[in-house]
């Protein structure tokens, strides 16, 4: 009884840990998940946007440096290939206080679809960058995580 009052505190802190986190990492840096369509006065300020979904349109003004997927984007109109077949990772820093940035399109962030399904044995870590789905026969007696966007154990 005791292990499943401490498993069930450790699940309910985990989930709230990660949903609170909000952000995800692209080569390094965090990006907040935005919703399209997007358009701020960004001014000289440093911005890590990811959306997620179809961009139909883009667009800046005095940039200092607009990046999306990590290519340069002042110098081309095209779209690079997206992250994981649908998000778009944005940098964008101003030149002067008048510097905006403008992202639109039809969203998805929706969940993914699990493909693969792999059997673990206990103890077990995984780490890395990631959509993973595991399942055990084990009992388990503690769980951690960290710098997850989401974290669900028997769909909860």
């Amino acid at each position: 009884m005791k292990r499943s009052i401490y498993l069930s505190i450790i699940l309910i802190f985990s989930v709230i840990t990660s949903s609170l986190y909000g952000g995800i990492f692209y080569e390094g840096n965090e990006y907040t998940e935005t919703t399209m369509p997007y358009s701020e006065k960004i001014g000289k300020s440093e911005y890590f946007i990811v959306v997620s979904g179809t961009i139909s349109s883009f667009s800046s003004s005095k940039p200092d440096i607009f990046e999306i997927n990590s290519t340069d984007m002042t110098s081309t109109s095209i779209l690079p290939q997206p992250v994981d077949g649908k998000k778009y990772f944005i940098h964008f820093i101003g030149q002067t206080p008048n510097a905006t940035l403008s992202v639109d399109g039809i969203n998805d962030w929706s969940t993914e679809t699990p493909v693969d399904t792999i059997e673990i044995a206990i103890p077990f870590t995984h780490s890395g960058a990631d959509t993973v789905y595991f399942t055990t026969t084990q009992e388990i007696a503690s769980l951690e995580s960290s710098d997850m966007d989401s974290l669900a154990v028997n769909g909860v």
